[in-house]
């Protein structure tokens, strides 16, 4: 009675991983991009800080010399100190931001270099699906 040949693709159990590796890949490709938008905004924000902690100096300078008028009221020291708490705290946020995207960067250049490329997987699949586990056998008779 002759034995039947092996019917099952070679490297078939290794689709479905293939597919979660694109996925995976995907996804990162995605947080990276999202986190280059991040640094981009974080950039525009710091710009925009430095220019705004710059009017506050110039406006505590000009109160500090005799008061500014605006529309027929000065501008008080108190207004001035509520801009500068406001600005402190958009500078407090803007430092957690920095921080939480370089952690981010961090995370994913981990994971960039823990797991395996799609090129690296192919070749291994190229490789399993060319080793015919009958064909081993049949040599070794």
């Amino acid at each position: 009675m002759a034995r039947p040949e092996h019917t099952a693709r070679p490297g078939a159990s290794i689709n479905p991983f293939f597919s979660d590796i694109k996925a995976l890949e995907s996804s990162i490709l995605m947080i990276s991009q999202k986190i280059e938008y991040l640094v981009r905004n974080e950039k525009i924000l710091s710009q925009n800080l430095i220019v705004l902690n710059k009017r506050l100096g110039d406006l505590e300078s000009r109160v500090a010399e005799g008061g500014i008028a605006t529309g027929g009221a000065g501008i008080s020291s108190g207004d001035v100190e509520n801009l500068q708490d406001k600005i402190d705290a958009i500078s407090a946020s803007l430092l957690k931001l920095q921080q939480r995207t370089s952690k981010m960067e961090e995370i994913i250049n981990d994971i960039k270099g823990d797991y395996a490329k799609i090129s690296d997987l192919k070749e291994l699949k190229y490789v399993i699906e060319t080793i015919s586990p009958y064909d081993i056998k049949k040599k070794r008779r």
